[in-house]
């Protein structure tokens, strides 16, 4: 999906008749913050580089999904590169960041049965997001209401009509 290089689109909303109008580049990192945190913001500006040039009109976002044993130095780092990864007009439209506790921090080995055949996952337990440590601009309902917004901003009035008059209704 981008200019320079292929990219797999994450979160992909596209129609015949207007192509891409969302696109949302999601990144994981659960730990190794110290040694892997930059290169994933790395990652994230020039994956907004190619999808950008490649998609100019659709609103982009990008999702940061990090554990909550994040340190607050680490954390730190993040919260300033996700908000610069927004901040170009070339770049991310919006961006969040999910705190998240109960996820496994290494994946299973992937040897087994071939693709497509049907297998039992293991249960991983409960996954919760984690609010309290993450800044109200990066929250995923900023993120949602950024992304809907930039989308119907790109459409003319008539496309999504329901979903303008909904949120007219709901702002009142």
């Amino acid at each position: 999906m981008g200019s320079a290089y292929l990219k797999q689109g994450d979160v992909v909303i596209a129609s015949w008749a207007t192509g891409v109008e969302v696109l949302i580049s999601t990144k994981t990192m659960l730990s190794s913050y110290a040694k892997n945190l930059r290169n994933r913001f790395e990652e994230g500006y020039g994956d907004a580089k190619n999808l950008r040039g490649r998609h100019p009109l659709s609103a982009l976002g990008f999702l940061f999904v990090a554990g909550n044993d994040i340190s607050d130095a680490e954390l730190g780092f993040a919260v300033d590169m996700l908000r610069k990864l927004r901040s170009e007009p070339d770049v991310y439209d919006c961006a969040c960041l999910l705190l998240i506790e109960g996820a496994p921090t290494s994946k299973a080995p992937v040897d087994g049965p071939d693709s497509g055949d049907e297998v039992t996952l293991p249960s991983t337990g409960r996954v919760a997001v984690v609010h309290d440590r993450t800044p109200k601009d990066l929250s995923a309902g900023e993120f949602f209401q950024r992304i809907v917004e930039k989308a119907l901003a790109h459409m003319p009035v008539d496309v999504y009509t329901e979903v303008r008059e909904r949120r007219a209704e709901a702002s009142q």
